[in-house]
């Protein structure tokens, strides 16, 4: 089951965060009620300030920046690949 398994990652998260000496104030879990109360305001205070929108996007997707691009917006790479 999906909890069972979300229980078992989140020792890892710690251990990780541990390991690589990352510091953190609070660690919260996704199924914790407050996590979703924040996902939720935080989701009503983008949609009342216009940040969310259906759209339809052509062109490149880069991963690395997030963003799509069109074609006139593109460069060669290394070799002109």
């Amino acid at each position: 089951p999906p909890a069972e398994l979300a229980d078992e990652m989140t020792s890892h998260f710690i251990a990780m965060a541990d390991a690589l000496n990352v510091e953190y104030d609070l660690f919260i879990r996704t199924t914790e009620p407050r996590h979703h109360a924040s996902t939720q305001e935080l989701w009503r205070r983008m949609e009342a300030n216009g940040d969310l929108y259906l759209d339809r996007y052509e062109g490149w997707y880069s991963v690395r920046d997030e963003a799509y691009y069109d074609a006139s917006e593109l460069i060669d790479g290394e070799g002109g690949e």
